[in-house]
């Protein structure tokens, strides 16, 4: 499937990677929404996860649930400081308890979340607000941004809200009820000030039927009218034979029915039954399995194909019907009655995943924890309407007869391709469960192609300078490093991490300067910001940034992967090398966010969309990667850990400075010293210090007024102005003779700053 005609698909994409608006993703059954998943997680330049309010959802979108990411307990949440649980019957936690008392993250989980950028949620008619706040509290909570909806992660939600709905008890609404205006995600409290960018994908790939496409779009939008009532009845065919060619699977609302029916099937089949078994692997929870850990069959079963053909053959897909042609202890062949074309079916690997921090690419990648193998069929004369989501059929017997939930008539229609493929076991009543009014507003307030073109264009201006100003606020590293530093609180001959505490310090000294030069350079891009500057401006002087702050961050990078190349000969380690791939990954994160914001500025100027690829290699440093994708091994038994003055010699080994010779002159000014103490260290001229310095005024990455008074500054500008010259003797001449060749250096660099 592709999206180059799909104007739905396309601004999807285009916000998710060009701004850090939060997204409702939704579309009828068969418009392409897990498909468009795969291509966002495929191409998009964030940092990606994925989760679902249940395991077998998880699975199929290629994620984690929802209550293992974020390690949230099962039950309900209340946005409350107290609760009197007396009077509570259910499970029942406040949101002020999650982040201290009941959420307990491994450093590992905290470390993603940090690093996250987009979260998708999909599936999301099954998740409820009261969830969703739980989720925002947690995000605002580990990534210690309090006053951002998410964390300041962008979200997207994917699902149809009129499908099947969130799962409430009586008794847990009777409480929320007070909280919440409905427990559909929508109506948390997270969406007070900002509700979601609504786009909903219009182009539908399962149905080309047009009269089908217009009665399931009447049954969604409770605008079902007696006239399509009347035509889907017709389908009703009391005592219905099937052909021995045709493959008709039974739909129905309850568990009991289709599992009866489907044993009753089997049973009357004559000949031997084969028992195939699953083979699990590792880490893959009983509640994940996708189908039965047994199989039971006989030739002539009549089974659904639950994956694509992934050999590339298409010869199956997920939801196509075929029967059992023959079976031995190891193979089962299938034929398909509507084309007569036979397959040996291969056994299929599911894959149970979780998420780790890349610390060389600074990425969330996804590791595999357990896998679970078998042949992807499942008995099929009939399914629940629940589990045929998803599920593409060309022929079905449908019984929705005791539907007891809205949306569970149109989840089972819309399964079929045509009407032609459609027979109800029972006629279609005109009182079954309607779709909530409320849940209809929202889903129906979708926004039109040109509103999204007026929203992308704030949108993208916003998250570009949002991005900007984070990537040149040093303050968080700073922080993280300090909470480092206070963990060393043993005794030095007791610990080998205790040892390393005088470089971890000397890093802290290296990257002060960083921070206070960070801060004044954002509040210059403050200025430009609120002044409407041209992008290329931006540009410019962000290019000039990262040349500056580069080495200064590579310094540290290598200094911190010095340490941990050390400690490959030590023992008893491997927690203490964590903690600093940690730490390190930070300062290699911010080089890429600096080229990052370059990259944004480009494609706004191009209106393009930007890629991974585009990020793929940003920056690259192979030493560095080997030393953080080696793993820490225990050293040898009885092998001695080197002495400390060993470690100081490692340690001390000369880092090549790389830096222009004017950023080492800023870096030496902006730790306290003098222009002549630095012409005296750098053995060269006062006024060659004079320029390296003048340089980061122009860009303004230095105040002025720190190397000139204000009023001498304000005399020389006049001057300046006046004279309309660059000459520095033409100034001089014209200004008192207490007025420096210096102070006009920098009064003409103040200029050009502004």
């Amino acid at each position: 499937m592709h999206f180059n005609d799909n104007i739905d698909a396309l601004n999807t994409i285009r916000f998710i990677n060009g701004t850090n608006r939060s997204i409702f993703l939704t579309g009828k059954a068969g418009s392409g929404k897990t498909t468009l998943l795969r291509n966002i997680v495929q191409h998009t330049h964030k940092h990606t996860v994925i989760v679902a309010p249940t395991g077998i959802a998880a699975l199929h979108a290629g994620g984690v649930t929802i209550h293992s990411m974020f390690q949230l307990p099962f039950g309900a949440f209340a946005p409350a400081a107290h609760i009197d649980i007396d009077h509570i019957s259910f499970e029942l936690h406040t949101l002020a308890q999650l982040p201290k008392e009941i959420v307990k993250l491994s450093s590992a989980k905290r470390n993603i979340i940090r690093h996250m950028e987009l979260l998708i949620i999909d599936e999301v008619s099954m998740l409820r607000a009261d969830l969703l706040d739980a989720i925002d509290t947690v995000l605002r909570h580990i990534r210690r941004r309090r006053n951002d909806v998410f964390g300041g992660v962008q979200v997207l939600f994917i699902g149809d809200m009129l499908q099947l709905p969130p799962i409430v008890k009586d008794d847990e609404w009777n409480y929320l009820q007070k909280f919440y205006k409905s427990l559909y995600f929508f109506d948390a409290l997270a969406f007070t000030h900002q509700k979601p960018i609504v786009i909903e994908l219009q182009k539908i790939y399962r149905q080309t039927d047009q009269i089908f496409v217009g009665i399931l779009n009447n049954l969604r939008n409770n605008i079902f009218t007696t006239h399509d009532l009347q035509i889907l009845n017709e389908r009703y065919i009391p005592n219905f034979k099937a052909k021995e060619t045709d493959s008709y699977i039974f739909v129905t609302t309850h568990n009991r029915k289709a599992d009866a029916i489907n044993a009753a099937e089997l049973k009357q089949l004559k000949g031997e039954i084969f028992t195939y078994k699953a083979f699990v692997q590792n880490d893959f929870p009983e509640h994940l399995y996708p189908v039965d850990y047994t199989l039971e069959l006989k030739v002539g079963a009549q089974v659904m194909c639950i994956k694509n053909d992934y050999s590339g053959g298409s010869q199956y897909y997920n939801g196509k019907i075929g029967k059992i042609s023959a079976l031995d202890s190891s193979t089962i062949e299938l034929e398909f009655p509507d084309t007569g074309n036979t397959v040996t079916m291969d056994l299929y690997t599911w894959e149970n995943k979780r998420y780790v921090l890349n610390h060389a690419t600074g990425t969330i990648d996804e590791t595999v924890i357990g896998t679970f193998t078998h042949f992807p069929i499942k008995l099929a004369w009939a399914v629940t309407v629940h589990k045929s989501q998803g599920l593409t059929f060309k022929q079905a017997i449908i019984d929705v007869s005791e539907a007891f939930a809205p949306g569970q008539i149109y989840v089972a229609l819309s399964r079929l391709e045509s009407l032609e493929g459609l027979v109800l076991s029972q006629p279609i009543v005109d009182d079954a469960p309607d779709q909530s009014q409320r849940l209809l507003q929202f889903t129906n307030a979708r926004h039109t192609h040109s509103d999204l073109d007026s929203e992308y264009s704030k949108a993208a201006q916003e998250y570009l300078h949002t991005t900007i100003l984070q990537t040149f606020d040093f303050n968080s590293v700073m922080q993280e490093l300090q909470y480092h530093i206070d963990t060393y609180t043993k005794e030095e001959n007791r610990s080998t991490k205790q040892q390393f505490l005088p470089q971890i310090q000397e890093i802290k000294k290296d990257l002060l300067p960083i921070v206070d030069i960070g801060d004044k350079f954002s509040k210059q891009l403050q200025t430009l910001i609120y002044n409407n500057s041209e992008n290329t401006v931006l540009k410019e002087r962000i290019q000039k940034a990262y040349d500056y702050f580069e080495p200064l961050l590579t310094n540290i990078s290598k200094k911190i992967c010095a340490i941990i190349n050390l400690l490959n000969d030590l023992r008893g380690v491997k927690a203490y090398a964590t903690e600093l791939k940690n730490l390190e990954v930070q300062y290699f994160n911010k080089l890429q966010k600096i080229k990052k914001c370059i990259a944004l500025i480009d494609a706004i100027v191009s209106n393009e969309t930007i890629k991974k690829e585009t990020f793929a290699s940003i920056v690259h440093d192979s030493e560095r990667s080997r030393i953080l994708e080696q793993p820490i091994v225990k050293g040898k038994k009885g092998k001695k850990i080197k002495s400390e003055k060993s470690h100081k010699e490692a340690l001390a080994k000369p880092i090549k400075d790389t830096r222009h010779t004017r950023e080492i002159s800023f870096d030496l000014y902006t730790q306290g010293k003098t222009i002549a103490d630095i012409a005296a260290e750098r053995e060269l001229t006062s006024i060659t210090i004079e320029k390296h310095l003048a340089y980061f005024v122009a860009e303004g990455m230095l105040d002025a007024t720190e190397l000139i008074d204000k009023q001498t500054l304000q005399t020389i500008t006049k001057t300046i102005k006046t004279l309309q010259t660059k000459s520095l003797k033409e100034v001089k001449d014209a200004l008192p003779d207490y007025i420096s060749y210096t102070e006009i250096r920098f009064a003409m660099a103040y200029l050009e700053s502004r």
